[in-house]
């Protein structure tokens, strides 16, 4: 693996546009007919990959850019001077960068301790809360928790985690279809992979789409897990969770928020999800795997994501020029390849990269050795 500019900046390109596809998908829920939550969630695994790992691979075809991104490059390496130092333009954004990561990871820490104390000063779910019947489903490692306001569960915690259940008064099967739900969010370990996701955010934090890509992820967590809780069901029992996401969406529809209570980004909240959600669950009883065709597709795209890249000419020609005429026979003088790619060793120093080496017609350049270190 190979970490460069270009590869970060072809990464950043593809991952972007993908994730504008899947936006496409999930807001027209004609896509929903084609397209379940088995590829949307395989879908988004392949964006988080490619923006954490950013490199190039083995697999990797460079493709050499004459004109862009030799421009890029220029103005990346242009030196800004002042009286005692001087920088160039691509380390100042660079600088610029690291620090818009520090201060987000800083305010994510910060935003962990704060909703921390708050919620070690929940009370208990009072014992006549839920049904018995309900109750009997709550492993002994979860605790259960109260928030007098009406606002959507949602689960917190990953060693020790937390149902935060709300003040409304729900049915025993309401009841019982909420629990489960947030079970299943604690055994998907959905609390950690938000927390991956708030990572993303933190260092990409310059990248408008990067905030889109957040929520979708958040709707995707939910909809799997209203796929867990109704693909083994009957149909009454399909009827009767959907019954449930209904109920709760409604209650909290019709009563005013808590203006003073705000849900972090790394706890699960459902609320913004619900209305999607039933829509994808109205779709049909049958619950339906995505055909052969997508999935095909989809266990190509990663490769196909991390099979090109482009990069600039960028090695001066004026330190190359007479380099041809070097006695082949000194070890200093060489070719070295990596990959697809050839450089230009002169006096032990890399003079750039050849990207048109297997086609050169020079026969003094053809007479340096080619070497893979």
């Amino acid at each position: 693996m190979h970490l460069s500019v270009s590869s970060i900046l072809i990464s950043i390109l593809l991952a972007s546009a993908l994730i504008v596809i899947m936006q496409w998908m999930l807001s027209h829920r004609a896509a929903y007919k084609a397209l379940r939550i088995d590829f949307l969630s395989i879908f988004a695994i392949i964006i988080g990959l490619r923006l954490f790992l950013p490199f190039e691979f083995i697999n990797t075809h460079t493709i050499s850019s004459h004109k862009v991104l030799p421009v890029i490059y220029a103005m990346g390496n242009q030196q800004l001077r002042t009286p005692t130092a001087s920088i160039t333009v691509l380390n100042i954004f660079k600088i610029i960068w690291l620090v818009g990561f520090v201060i987000g990871l800083m305010k994510l820490i910060y935003d962990f301790g704060q909703f921390h104390k708050v919620v070690i000063n929940l009370e208990p779910v009072p014992n006549n809360y839920l049904a018995p019947s309900v109750a009997e489903l709550i492993p002994e490692q979860v605790k259960l928790l109260y928030l007098p306001i009406r606002v959507s569960p949602f689960t917190l915690g990953v060693m020790q985690p937390k149902i935060v259940l709300p003040k409304i008064q729900l049915t025993p099967t309401e009841q019982e279809n909420i629990i489960k739900h947030e079970l299943c969010h604690i055994r998907s370990y959905d609390v950690l992979k938000r927390y991956v996701i708030e990572l993303l955010v933190c260092i990409y934090w310059w990248l408008p789409l990067i905030y889109l890509f957040r929520s979708q992820v958040n709707q995707i967590i939910e909809m799997n897990v209203d796929y867990q809780m109704v693909k083994k069901g009957s149909k009454t029992e399909y009827s009767k969770y959907v019954h449930s996401l209904m109920s709760v969406a409604s209650l909290i529809a019709t009563q005013p928020q808590n203006s003073q209570f705000n849900f972090p980004q790394f706890t699960i909240n459902e609320q913004p999800t619900l209305e999607d959600r039933i829509f994808f669950l109205l779709e049909g009883y049958n619950v339906r795997h995505t055909s052969l065709f997508f999935k095909v597709v989809l266990v190509l795209l990663p490769l196909l994501i991390t099979s090109v890249i482009i990069e600039p000419e960028h090695y001066d020609r004026k330190d190359m020029e007479g380099t041809y005429s070097v006695i082949p026979s000194s070890h200093k003088n060489y070719i070295l390849k990596k990959g697809d790619k050839y450089y230009l060793i002169v006096k032990g120093k890399n003079a750039g990269r050849l990207p048109n080496y297997t086609g050169a017609k020079d026969p003094k350049l053809k007479q340096l050795p080619v070497r893979s270190k």
